[in-house]
């Protein structure tokens, strides 16, 4: 249900609503029953409210409410500001609350395809808070078109599941919550550019995570500070082609429980598409990885021995596909 109201320059607009969702898993893992089955069912309710104060400013605020099945009821509210001093400037800051229910469905689980994954036990819902802040600036400076994006962004998050660290020696997972709390933050900037036919982008994101737990705060591993990539792009309408190249460097890991090192190398990947049209057709080809960067050319991604021994994968921080080049054909009509 949305509504609206203007007045002298204001205007408000409210929107009501409402929510249903429903997520279940039956278990027929030989060996462990239906003690990993689960069945959520979640309704809601939200109330969003965005008000129009003036040429320059908009405030948006929400709040909804969850009712869980099995974890309780759930209240999250959300704010957020923006304002637009000019057509080029766009400055917005916001905040809010969330939560997510426990499910068996997380990394350390799908790498080991759910093999020696216990049951949660008493495990409760990770709740987070974030606050971040962006500004956005578009202009053209002769024949260029220049975008230019900055943001900063803090996230607090409770009770956050993880995989008990004695439970690792025996290949064993057993998951439960942080004692401490979880803090990301964190930056991005983008600038692109547009010339003619060209294209080009270039984006950096900087995120530092820590978790705290048992008394001890440490880096959250598999989770690198720097990203850094870029993407060149050319494309003519007269000619029907098109032709592009991508770089992106992911800067080093920490690494839990990794036998040979604690910290990952960085890597870059690099991919290339191009395209061409006739008449109704289109041949593209399209490379990924190009540089065939892989975690096996560091070292191997499991421990012991197939034939006669248990085995083990090593934590995954980089690609474990190769190059790979594909095309085809499209038909457009």
């Amino acid at each position: 249900m949305e509504g609206q109201y203007t007045k002298e320059g204001m205007s408000q607009t409210l929107v009501v609503g409402g929510v249903w969702s429903q997520e279940h898993l039956t278990d027929r893992t030989p060996g462990v029953g239906s003690a990993r089955s689960y069945r959520f069912r979640v309704p809601g309710g939200f109330v969003q409210d965005e008000w129009r104060l003036s040429e320059v400013w908009r405030l948006l605020t929400s709040v909804r409410l969850d009712r869980h099945n099995r974890y309780g009821t759930f209240f999250t509210p959300r704010l957020s500001l923006m304002a637009r001093p000019s057509e080029a400037v766009t400055v917005r800051m916001g905040g809010g609350i969330g939560f997510k229910a426990p499910t068996v469905f997380v990394e350390e689980s799908e790498e080991r395809g759910f093999q020696n994954v216990r049951p949660l036990g008493n495990v409760v819902v990770e709740t987070a808070r974030s606050a971040s802040c962006d500004v956005n600036w578009k202009a053209g400076i002769g024949a260029v078109s220049v975008t230019l994006n900055t943001a900063l962004y803090v996230t607090w998050l409770d009770h956050a599941l993880l995989v008990d660290p004695d439970s690792l020696s025996g290949d064993v997972l057993f998951f439960r919550n942080a004692t401490g709390r979880t803090f990301a933050r964190g930056g991005e900037g983008a600038v692109k550019l547009a010339f003619a036919d060209f294209k080009a982008s270039l984006g950096y994101t900087y995120t530092y995570a820590t978790e705290t737990d048992r008394g001890t705060r440490y880096e959250v591993p598999l989770n690198p500070r720097h990203v850094f990539g870029t993407v060149l792009f050319w494309e003519n309408e007269e000619f029907g082609a098109k032709i592009g190249v991508e770089n992106y460097w992911t800067g080093p890991q920490r690494l839990d429980d990794h036998p040979a090192r604690s910290r990952s190398p960085g890597y870059w990947v690099t991919g290339i598409l191009g395209e061409k049209a006739w008449g109704r057709l289109r041949f593209f080809v399209n490379g990924e990885n190009l540089t065939d960067t892989r975690q096996t050319r560091y070292e191997p991604i499991i421990t012991g021995n197939p034939n006669n021994g248990p085995v083990r994968l090593l934590p995954i921080y980089a690609p474990l596909e190769g190059r790979v080049v594909n095309g085809g054909i499209r038909v457009v009509w």
